[in-house]
């Protein structure tokens, strides 16, 4: 989970995986949030980020 409290202009471009409910993972990187969803480019939409549950994301790190 990555709080949303927590984010920084520094997190822009960071990657991050998200997990569905079935524990399939896509990785991605953070594009935009606001109050209630980070966006995230998974490499499929050009560039604009699809609203992400934060709940869903962690930050990519040794993956």
């Amino acid at each position: 989970m990555i709080d949303l409290k927590t984010l920084k202009d520094s997190d822009m471009k960071r990657l991050v995986v998200y997990t569905d409910g079935t524990g399939d993972k896509q990785e991605g990187h953070i594009t935009s949030w606001n109050n209630v969803f980070i966006f995230v480019d998974y490499g499929k939409s050009c560039g604009r980020g699809e609203a992400t549950d934060p709940r869903d994301l962690d930050w990519l790190i040794g993956l």
